[in-house]
């Protein structure tokens, strides 16, 4: 097991009924959008054999649904809640709807990959009936820069790098709230280096957001020191500001260094998780009301972008106080932080400032990009 170091610093702001063999792509109805991503376990292979192909696909189906149960509350749940009873759930209660992204069905197996989407009201009213403490809202995509400091020298590109191949291995199958990616391509890998991370500055992470357009850039180094191997990590805005210290794992560096990385890496990816989801939990005893005022030119519009809101995070409710040809006021419900809010709209394009009609009073929301 992995010790851990320094404490973490600051919040994160941040179907075929044919035998032989059926493949079948995406129907060719209009595709049903999960109401938030959150909520959404995606591509999950689905196998199983059985007497006949439509009983294995029961079966595959059945057991597939009930595992992104499993996977949906290790997603939202906040590290130490007692959620036992959630897991026993029938999960088919909670299903929204179910997507076969493809599948194929022989005589006796039944092999797929299943999309579930599951009510995200539903899912909230279970977790306010146990007083479960949990969190809902995903990051955008935040590039991963795995650093393998050997000889004082860092290693991210060229090898030996074997923290980045660590993170390779574990990063596909990770489903949490925190979206990472080691970015791929010759102008990154021709620009950014280990060492120019390590030791340029702001300037450089900058440069290597604009390049991966990335939301945030978080810098993870591991490294041996005194007999003792050592993975931290540091998170910055594409501005390159810093935003939180990821605290340190260590471990012993004797032995296998490429299995105790493979350990750490998922100690570590689920650290930054349970950091994510304090900073973002959700509010069960407390909501906030905003009043909020948006510019409108058509009834339309209002729709679009009441709806667009009503997917974000903390976002709970929105209630119309006014609509004119030219300005909707609403007020927004939150059952979490401002500054979740706030990261979300900036995620979604809007900014929200203080309002200087004192008769209406509040924020008024605005287009950023």
């Amino acid at each position: 097991m992995a010790v851990k170091g320094k404490t973490l610093l600051g919040a994160m702001l941040l179907g075929g009924a044919m035998l032989g063999v059926f493949a079948s792509p995406e129907p060719a109805r209009a595709i049903e959008a999960c109401e938030s991503d959150a909520f959404l376990i995606a591509k999950l292979h689905a196998e199983a054999e059985a007497n006949t192909g439509q009983l294995a696909r029961k079966i595959a189906t059945e057991s597939t649904r009930d595992r992104a149960w499993q996977i949906l509350l290790d997603r939202l749940v906040l590290e130490g809640q007692d959620a036992g009873a959630l897991r026993n759930l029938d999960a088919l209660s909670m299903v929204h709807f179910t997507r076969v992204a493809r599948e194929t069905v022989l005589s006796n197996r039944y092999i797929a990959k299943l999309d579930y989407c599951f009510d995200r009201q539903l899912v909230r009213g279970l977790f306010r009936e146990n007083s479960i403490a949990y969190a809902e809202f995903m990051s955008e995509r935040i590039m991963l820069l795995p650093i393998f400091i050997k000889s004082g020298r860092g290693h991210l590109w060229r090898k030996p790098n074997p923290w980045k191949e660590s993170m390779e291995k574990i990063l596909p199958e990770h489903r949490g709230l925190v979206r990472l990616r080691i970015p791929r391509g010759f102008a990154i890998e021709r620009s950014i280096s280990g060492e120019g991370i390590l030791t340029e500055g702001r300037a450089y992470l900058t440069r290597a957001a604009e390049l991966d357009t990335a939301a945030m850039v978080l810098v993870s180094t591991a490294e041996v020191q005194s007999g003792i191997l050592v993975v931290a990590g540091t998170l910055y805005h594409r501005d390159g500001r810093k935003l939180a210290e990821i605290s340190e794992l260590r471990v012993s560096a004797d032995g296998n260094i490429s299995r105790a990385l493979d350990r750490l890496a998922v100690d570590f990816v689920e650290e930054i998780e349970q950091v994510w989801k304090q900073a973002n939990r959700v509010d069960l005893e407390h909501e906030t009301n905003l009043r909020v005022s948006v510019a409108v030119e058509s009834l339309e519009q209002w729709f679009a972008l009441e709806a667009k809101l009503k997917r974000l995070a903390p976002i709970e409710r929105i209630d119309l106080r006014r609509l004119s040809a030219t300005e909707a006021v609403m007020d927004m419900a939150l059952i979490g932080s401002r500054g979740t809010l706030y990261y979300a709209l900036e995620a979604a394009g809007y900014a929200l400032s203080v309002n200087q009609n004192a008769e209406v009073g509040g924020y008024v929301l605005e287009a950023n990009r």
